[in-house]
């Protein structure tokens, strides 16, 4: 099909507008009357065949009909420019046909060219005109005009946020059917913003939304259902609306998919599914699923182990600041795995990961610390990094802070110490070894105390 210029919309334009400002004798209101019937007969041939999965018959007649003068033709025909059906995805085109007919008082129309300057699609970014076309629309009885007010004021979009008017007017859309309202207004009730919290209600609106085909409702739930922070914790049902919600494309529900595949929750463990998982998300930009592949191909689980290949995930995925993709990437260097060992490289990413209160990082580089590589030797730094590890429950780091005071490297030579650190490690972790030895020795030098 044929794009429309400028020309020619502005053609289409001036025939819309004469429509309603141009005064008609009785002969010309007959007339009006039969050319209004005959462009919604062609509209309507449109609307059957995009029924039948015609787009691009529907999108022809959906043209015709709107050079007609039929409004709901150039509605339809701009949602299609805007949404890529059977035409190339042209967010300017459709804000055009948007605005033509909304200043013929089509208001689903200026509800949607309300979106487009929300989001900045084919227009300039306004807030303040999304405003103003949302309380058109909604002033004129279009729900979902009102909803947008409410996402608004919910996300503090170019107006003060506002949680409780939010909910009033996502509550209003929820009751008016429109499911997009009831997933706001489920993560409102999930986070106890502008109304009392309440998951079970949460969870829901939330179940409402995803069986409406929200997707992000379906993953929200999900989240919800593993988390079980104020209901039933149940990773199966969590695992299946992950399930549809990387079904709906939504890559994050893939990704958690495969989270679940690796842990065993919900579901049995399946490496190799696991591993796919975040390879779809991962080529779709959610960058944890590149990190999850990196780090599977670094340990060769689910896949042979390639450093090559681990390398380049967690490189990209480091750079945005992904922390466990820093720790990992870190461990590459120091040990030369895939890459020279580089101890100064090492440790600024190992540095990138305790900083992100990872108790590995900060462990690894208390060590760097201790023996002085890609740093300069501070054993008071490294005193302080494993105690922080041991008090994250890291058993390792326990026994190295009470080696460290019982050698007093970091502070003054203190067994007593080093025993309280040896036997925080066991309790810990009872079959580690270093510990076990360690507490015997610090047990005969105090005498057991």
């Amino acid at each position: 099909m044929m794009r429309w210029t400028g020309i020619r919309l502005l053609a289409v334009l001036l025939t819309l507008l004469g429509l309603s400002i141009t005064p008609a004798a009785a002969s010309d209101k007959k007339s009006d009357k039969n050319a209004q019937a005959a462009a919604q007969k062609v509209y309507n041939k449109g609307a059957e065949a995009f029924q039948t999965g015609d787009i691009e018959a529907a999108n022809q007649n959906f043209e015709m009909s709107c050079e007609m003068g039929f409004l709901e033709g150039c509605y339809s025909l701009a949602s299609n420019y805007s949404h890529g059906r059977g035409l190339p995805q042209d967010k300017v085109e459709a804000g055009m046909l948007y605005a033509a007919a909304c200043k013929q008082l089509h208001m689903d129309s200026c509800n949607n060219l309300g979106i487009l300057y929300r989001d900045g699609d084919g227009v300039t970014q306004d807030y303040a005109r999304a405003m103003q076309l949302f309380s058109q629309a909604c002033d004129n009885g279009i729900a979902n005009g009102c909803v947008n007010i409410g996402f608004l004021y919910s996300n503090g979009w170019g107006v003060q946020k506002d949680p409780v008017r939010a909910v009033a007017m996502l509550e209003s859309g929820c009751n008016a059917s429109v499911e997009a309202a009831c997933f706001g207004l489920g993560q409102h009730f999930a986070d106890g913003d502008g109304v009392a919290k309440d998951v079970v209600r949460a969870a829901s609106l939330l179940e409402r939304a995803c069986n409406a085909a929200i997707t992000d409702g379906c993953y929200e739930l999900g989240v919800l259902l593993s988390e079980g922070d104020g209901m039933a914790q149940d990773h199966t049902r969590a695992f299946g609306f992950y399930s549809r919600a990387c079904d709906g494309n939504l890559l994050f529900g893939c990704y958690n998919m495969g989270v679940n595949l690796r842990d065993g929750q919900g579901v049995g463990i399946d490496h190799v599914r696991a591993n796919a998982l975040f390879s779809k998300s991962c080529d779709g930009g959610v960058m944890q699923g590149c990190t999850n592949l990196g780090i599977s191909y670094l340990n060769g689980v689910g896949v042979a182990k390639d450093y090559g290949r681990a390398l380049p995930l967690l490189t990209s995925a480091c750079d945005v600041d992904i922390p466990e993709a820093c720790e990992a990437l870190g461990g590459m260097y120091y040990l030369g795995f895939g890459t020279p060992r580089d101890y100064a490289r090492a440790f600024a990413l190992t540095t990138k990961g305790c900083e992100k209160n990872l108790p590995l990082s900060c462990y690894n580089l208390a060590i760097m610390y201790r023996d002085g590589q890609g740093v300069a030797v501070d054993y008071k730094r490294a005193l302080e990094l494993f105690a922080k590890t041991c008090d994250a429950k890291l058993a390792a780091g326990c026994n190295d802070a009470g080696v460290q005071y019982a050698n007093g490297r970091g502070a003054f030579r203190n067994v007593p110490m080093a025993l309280i650190y040896f036997r925080k490690a066991l309790a810990i972790d009872p079959n580690q070894i270093d510990a076990k030895r360690n507490e015997r020795i610090a047990q005969r030098i105090t005498g057991g105390r």
